[in-house]
């Protein structure tokens, strides 16, 4: 998801509007009224640490170096008071319908995912695929994850490697993952605001080799996340095409700020897409509109979480085909992709 997005909105209701939000949902006005002091101290104490590890990367951003920042996507952060920290990997193919999403993290209070809770040195880890017209959870478990500098492990996946060249292997897949050939390659973002505070990097890379045993090549979206803020309601959209042109969406579910999309050509330039929103027009069907580009998107698979512990938070995963798009004055043609559903509320 786009959390720089989020931050901004975030931003919005720290300190002041916080409560304002609150009565909208119903319920964080009472979780955040019953921290004690004690509780609020450690909260903003929390975020000073992130944000002083964080800052010890600064100096990458503006150098355009990257090699640094494996140190942050491997390690395991000291969380502090509500603290998260999780990884999130989407590979999609350019021809048809195999995409491959993993997702593990874990928090500093005690919670649950799918009702698998994570404890000590175990994480809560999700993976599943889409291959060969059939869906496939081949991992739903808190599970003991392994980390060295250059490598991650846990029980079905591994992701090793060093900037710029990476390999994840799982049942029956092995992805060897470069940095994709034009536009960003990554990007770093800290983001601190009213007490709050997040940190994250995103690789954007190409992938090739077998998914599910059958040949794959296709793009890669891996995130790592450090946030000490409060999960609120959002959609996040993003689709790749086989010329590797594509386009995502980010909105929060709340009113907080108008949305934000942008569309990127086969040779990495990206323009903004004006005024854009998200509907559903159906039961796994959503219209994609905004200025001269439209995208008509189908779910094909889903997987559905939910987060419990401090509140409870949904987040439904949609693997969807976007059947038909324009952009522009020109047909865009057919892509593959995700569509994120997110809301209730998580501290």
């Amino acid at each position: 998801m786009d959390f720089n997005s989020l931050g901004k909105g975030i931003a919005r209701l720290a300190p002041r509007k916080l409560k304002a939000y609150s009565r909208q949902l119903g319920s964080l006005e009472k979780r955040v009224a019953g921290l004690t002091a004690l509780e609020r101290r450690a909260f903003r104490s929390g975020v000073r640490r992130v944000g002083e590890r964080l800052d010890s990367f600064a100096g990458l951003l503006k150098a355009r170096r990257y090699g640094g920042l494996d140190e942050f996507f491997y390690s395991r952060e000291d969380l502090p008071f509500s603290g998260k920290e999780y990884w999130f990997m989407d590979f999609a193919s350019r021809r048809g319908r195999d995409q491959l999403i993993i997702t593990f993290g874990r928090s500093e209070r005690a919670a649950t995912v799918n009702g698998k809770r994570a404890t000590g040195e175990k994480v809560a880890a999700v993976g599943w695929m889409h291959s060969a017209g059939s869906t496939k959870t081949f991992l739903e478990d808190a599970v003991p994850l392994r980390q060295s500098f250059g490598s991650l492990e846990a029980p079905a996946f591994s992701f090793k490697g060093s900037y710029p060249s990476y390999e994840l292997r799982a049942p029956n897949t092995h992805l060897i993952l470069k940095p994709q050939r034009f536009g960003s390659k990554f990007e770093v973002r800290r983001e601190f605001f009213g007490g709050l505070g997040l940190g994250y990097t995103n690789l954007f890379l190409d992938a090739t080799g077998t998914l599910a045993g059958r040949p794959f090549s296709g793009s890669g979206y891996v995130q790592k996340v450090v946030a000490v803020v409060p999960f609120i309601p959002w959609n996040w959209v993003r689709v790749t095409y086989p010329d590797r042109s594509g386009f995502d969406y980010f909105a929060p579910r709340v009113g907080l700020y108008p949305a934000t999309a942008n569309w990127w050509g086969p040779n990495g330039r990206s323009r903004a897409i004006r005024n854009a929103s998200l509907e559903r027009i159906g039961e796994n069907r959503w219209l994609l509109e905004g200025g001269e580009f439209h995208a008509l998107l189908r779910g094909y698979a889903s997987k559905p979480f939910v987060l419990r512990g401090g509140g409870t938070f949904h987040y439904d995963e949609f693997l969807v085909e976007c059947v038909d798009s324009a952009f522009g004055g020109r047909e865009r043609g057919k892509g593959i992709g995700i569509v994120e559903d997110a809301y209730g509320l998580m501290l």
